[in-house]
């Protein structure tokens, strides 16, 4: 059981990073369009694609509720709002993209296409959220919750490792700062 809140807070905190961006992008999609603008809007809804691409529930969950889905249908709804989302996309970044080589936005073109495509986001993410959280397994077997939490937390571990490679460099760096790591990593405070 812990196994899966683990997995369920890990997926709703990438989908939370998602949806913040979502959030952001709908804010711009009512500015003033001008070229940089529309780069912007294209980088941000590039950014959006990576990582809904990379989130774990893609990486690890997807794969055993397609093994597991012959009848619930859960699937079907997914690979819909997916394709839906991918039209979308194409539509949108060949809106904005225009928008960059000729240097104006018309946005009545593109703020629709923004707002349905953070839309249909927005929906993938609570459906998925939502089949996760019905049964408590989303399609996945009570033996696989341990390994897929395994996963999540080998994998927590390598960006963790990554991210704070070379932390003791950098609080070295600070010699007046009131705390720094010792050798150990552990917590020390100045006295």
């Amino acid at each position: 059981m812990l196994s899966n809140t683990y997995i369920r807070i890990v997926c709703a905190n990438e989908n939370n990073r998602i949806r913040k961006l979502l959030e952001r992008l709908c804010g711009e999609k009512d500015k003033t369009a001008v070229m940089d603008e529309a780069a912007t809007l294209y980088s941000l809804v590039e950014k959006i694609e990576q990582e809904r691409r990379t989130r774990r529930f893609d990486k690890f969950i997807l794969p055993f509720i397609k093994a597991d889905d012959p009848g619930t249908g859960i699937l079907e709804k997914m690979e819909e709002l997916r394709k839906d989302i991918s039209v979308c996309v194409v539509l949108l970044q060949s809106v904005l993209k225009e928008a960059i080589d000729n240097g104006t936005i018309d946005r009545q073109v593109f703020a629709p296409e923004i707002q349905r495509y953070c839309d249909l986001n927005n929906k993938l993410l609570d459906y998925e959220e939502s089949r996760l959280g019905v049964s408590g397994r989303g399609g996945v077997a009570e033996d696989d919750w341990f390994a897929l939490a395994e996963s999540f937390i080998k994998e927590d571990k390598e960006l963790f490792n990554d991210k704070y490679l070379n932390e003791k460099e950098v609080l070295d760096i600070i010699p007046e700062s009131p705390v720094w790591r010792s050798a150990d990593a552990k917590t020390e405070y100045r006295v």
